[in-house]
């Protein structure tokens, strides 16, 4: 399992802010049908075919959840800006 943590914090004339996100990851998510289709070969080609295929989904995974943290962070302080 692994975790995620990202975070931001500011002030916006008297107002303090801090964001917080966290995921927490079950460490799953590949399937029996993505891991036929992608890795073939004896026990260790196909084990580290699903270790680089578990690697790049978590890296997609990260990269996916630090855009929606940016976007949400933007429209957050924009509202913020607009109600002080």
């Amino acid at each position: 399992m692994s975790t995620a943590m990202w975070t931001a914090w500011g002030q916006i004339e008297d107002v303090h802010f801090i964001l917080i996100r966290m995921d927490l990851d079950s460490g799953g998510g590949l399937s029996a049908g993505e891991l036929a289709g992608e890795c073939e070969g004896d026990f260790r080609e196909f084990r580290e075919c699903r270790e680089r295929l578990t690697r790049e989904r978590a890296r997609e995974a990260l990269d996916e959840a630090d855009t929606e943290f940016d976007e949400f962070l933007t429209v957050a302080l924009r509202e913020l800006e607009q109600g002080v």
